[in-house]
């Protein structure tokens, strides 16, 4: 039997308690539920262009990525577009058969054809056609003749609004209970809701750890800080992520484990360690009974095209960039918004990176390493004739494209994984990946970097 998928698309902005009833209801009746938080080229919700989108995906996973049967769907935020539900068969079909999930108030006047639902479409096939489970609420009373012919009503007990949520913050009048207790948590650290801008710093205490561990095997302090955690270690419901080791450590667990929305927390066993924090003690008891810096930074989202015509996309930390796969120097044309800037950049290897991945490969290519809540990526190349490093804005995107695919090869990397041999990488700031970082009092990342530029003196 083909299994049953419900789309759940709405703007969640932010979900509520509301809409996790609502999702954990439909998970009881489907086999699937997909959250589908809407893009910003919704026409008909302007209001989904107020909050950043980064903010709006991590919120949606805190309220329901670890929901049984329940996967959350991020492509219309990261790919800043809106799909309409007459698309919703061609875009999770795969998954099974499809329904969506829609509010009573919609179908007010099915009957004559005045519906909302109806106006959506310039014919009236999705009304037809479409698979639909009326979610009815109070004030909402259902009328037999409005409903369409294909449906299921699934009665719902909480109401709410992320209007009026959002109205609560900038009062300073919200009720904790009408989101779940992490969105209530990260919409105070980040300021989100208030007439300022958002924030990108906020402070972490973790007066009760729960912890997934990550820590470098190769590293033999890395083993003995871990064995003193131990009984710290909850992996089936962590409240955050101890990384024990360096560099490498931290962006290997970033990469693994992001999409969980938890605080990173780094203890430096390894060299500079600009991703952790030094803990110099014997015992790790008094490391979590402090008030920690936490960053949120961004990731990179890549696109590589390759040259058997596929197109994969990854996201990134630190940084992205294609490098010669031969022994003959490579061709890149470099453009940035859509404008090729460089024609034939003549290069070894050519990069783009994020503040956090400044001081990393960037550096060591001439780029001059900016601070964490710089607002601004580094281009480099290396072995390039008459080319400087470049600092670009923030929300730049750039296309490396191969010349000469045949005589000279590109390799592309994100965060030194290997993503084969291609013919373009387009790299951007992600709308929906980040990583949130947090640091002990009295971190120093700009300690931390003049000592790495005058370790020679």
């Amino acid at each position: 039997m083909r299994n049953e998928v419900v789309v759940f698309g709405a703007s969640l902005d932010p979900p509520g308690i509301h809409h996790e009833d609502i999702v954990r209801n439909l998970s009881r009746a489907f086999d699937k539920v997909v959250v589908f938080p809407c893009g910003p080229a919704r026409w008909d919700k302007t209001t989904v262009n107020d909050t950043p989108l980064i903010h709006r995906a991590v919120m949606t996973d805190l309220t329901f990525g670890r929901i049984s049967r329940v996967m959350v769907d991020l492509s219309d935020l990261e790919a800043q577009k809106f799909t309409p539900n007459i698309e919703f068969e061609k875009k999770f079909g795969h998954l099974g058969k499809v329904w969506m999930a829609v509010g009573a108030d919609l179908l007010v006047g099915g009957a004559s054809g005045k519906s909302q639902i109806q106006s959506w479409e310039k014919d009236d096939r999705l009304w037809r056609q479409g698979r639909f489970v009326v979610l009815e609420r109070l004030g909402y009373p259902l009328r037999p003749e409005d409903l369409p012919p294909y449906h299921r009503v699934l009665k719902i007990s909480l109401t709410g609004s992320s209007t009026t949520i959002r109205e609560a913050y900038r009062l300073h009048s919200a009720n904790d209970k009408a989101v779940t207790p992490s969105v209530s948590e990260y919409i105070k650290r980040y300021g989100l809701y208030r007439s300022a801008a958002p924030k990108s710093t906020g402070s972490l205490s973790l007066t009760d750890p729960q912890l997934l561990i990550v820590w470098e095997r190769t590293h033999e302090r890395a083993r003995l800080i871990s064995g003193q955690v131990k009984h710290l270690e909850n992996r089936r419901r962590p409240n955050g992520i101890l990384v024990i080791g360096g560099d490498g450590t931290m962006l290997a667990a970033i990469r693994k484990y992001w999409r969980l929305r938890l605080p990173f927390i780094g203890i430096n066993t390894g060299g500079t360690g600009f991703l952790l924090s030094d803990w110099k003690r014997k015992s790790i008891n008094p490391f979590f009974a402090q008030t920690m810096t936490i960053h949120n930074m961004p990731l990179l989202y890549v696109e590589v095209d390759t040259l058997d015509g596929r197109t994969v996309s990854g996201v990134g930390f630190n940084d992205a960039w294609v490098e010669r796969a031969s022994g003959q120097t490579a061709y890149v044309e470099v453009s940035v918004d859509g404008q090729v800037r460089v024609p034939r950049l003549k290069c070894d290897s050519t990069l783009v990176s994020t503040a956090a991945g400044s001081p990393a490969y960037a550096q060591a290519m001439g780029a001059i390493p900016f601070k964490f809540d710089t607002q601004a990526l580094a281009l480099a190349a290396s072995c390039a004739r008459d080319f400087r490093p470049k600092m670009l804005p923030i929300d730049s995107q750039i296309t490396f494209r191969n010349l000469d695919p045949r005589k000279r090869p590109l390799r592309g990397m994100i965060d030194s994984v290997d993503q084969g041999i291609i013919s373009e990488m387009r790299i951007r700031t992600s709308k929906i990946a980040n990583a949130e970082l947090a640091f002990l009092p009295g971190y120093s990342f700009d300690e931390k970097l003049l000592n790495q530029q005058f370790a020679k003196w």
